[in-house]
């Protein structure tokens, strides 16, 4: 796993700033709507489920 978040930090640096920018702020607002996933149904599992396909 160690070299698995190496690589991917490595891939994430190589994104256009602007890119980088909107990835950091999808995932802060995922991490906001699954941290209220008592009051909104949204599990990471949802929300993987809903957002997934709709990233590739």
């Amino acid at each position: 796993e160690d070299d698995f978040c190496k690589d991917l930090r490595e891939l994430l640096l190589q994104l256009p700033d602007i890119h980088y920018s909107l990835l950091h702020y999808l995932c802060h607002f995922l991490s906001q709507v699954e941290q209220e996933h008592t009051h909104n149904r949204m599990t990471a599992t949802n929300l993987a489920t809903v957002f997934g396909p709709n990233v590739f």
